[in-house]
């Protein structure tokens, strides 16, 4: 499920490193709202887009959302980067 998440943000213009960011927020997301799933209103992967499309909207509208250059900041700092 992780590459299908993350390889939707990168259509969406993202960075490599952005997009696994918010792929992360993504998947967290989801297993928080996992409650409110309903499978009689809509399939899983039509919950699991708009949840992906949510976290894009938000990351690009909340200011309290971290950007890509704070990303990139706290991986150099925790040493979590792709790269660690």
């Amino acid at each position: 499920m992780a590459p299908k998440v993350k390889s939707f943000h990168l259509r969406t213009g993202l960075s490599d490193e952005l997009a696994e960011h918010l792929a992360c927020e993504t998947l967290l997301m989801m297993w928080r709202r996992a409650s409110e799933f309903d499978r009689s209103q809509t399939t899983a992967i039509r919950w699991m887009y708009s949840v992906m499309r949510d976290v894009r909207i938000r990351w690009g509208t909340d200011p309290r959302f971290p950007s890509s250059a704070s990303v990139r900041q706290d991986d150099r700092q925790t040493g979590d980067g792709p790269m660690s």
